[in-house]
């Protein structure tokens, strides 16, 4: 059992004002959003499934470099014959885009990842960009689809 003096000790601790700095951090990358075609959709689905997704990556990544007519003369494209219909990093004229701007692209994200991202919790000395770390112990927060793991260090 706690001594009186822990206990007032306990409740001064909990007498405000408190700063924290919260960051979540990590790995990323951007992700662009865009429609793509039902028979691109499906030709894609299919030749994925069949031979796994470098094509469709060699595809997106080589795109910009090429116009549709010669799309399937890419050497990075192996097993793939890719139809124009399923070509959706091209526009109408036949002209690729860049992976990272797509023609379409109606959204676009950026930043961590919910499975390799990092969420650290830090009590802070004050409001101030830089303030120093207030307490012995920072809360860092492994996320992932599937659990949190908690560091405390």
């Amino acid at each position: 059992m706690a001594t009186l003096k822990e206990k007032e000790d306990l409740l001064e601790s909990f007498k405000g004002p408190h700063f924290y700095r919260i960051r979540i951090w990590g790995y990323g990358a951007e992700t662009s959003y865009i429609n793509i075609s039902k028979e691109a959709h499906d030709f894609w689905k299919a030749q994925v499934e069949e031979h796994g997704d470098s094509d469709a990556i060699s595809y997106v990544l080589n795109a910009e470099d090429f116009e549709a007519d010669a799309m399937n003369e890419c050497d990075d494209i192996e097993d793939t014959v890719i139809p124009r219909e399923a070509m959706f990093m091209h526009n109408e004229e036949g002209y690729g885009s860049s992976y990272y701007e797509p023609w379409d692209q109606f959204d676009a994200t950026y930043g961590a990842p919910i499975d390799s991202a990092y969420l650290t919790v830090e009590k802070v000395a004050g409001t101030e960009y830089n303030s120093q770390h207030h307490c012995r112990h920072v809360l860092q927060y492994v996320l992932s689809r599937s659990h949190v793991l908690l560091l405390r260090y």
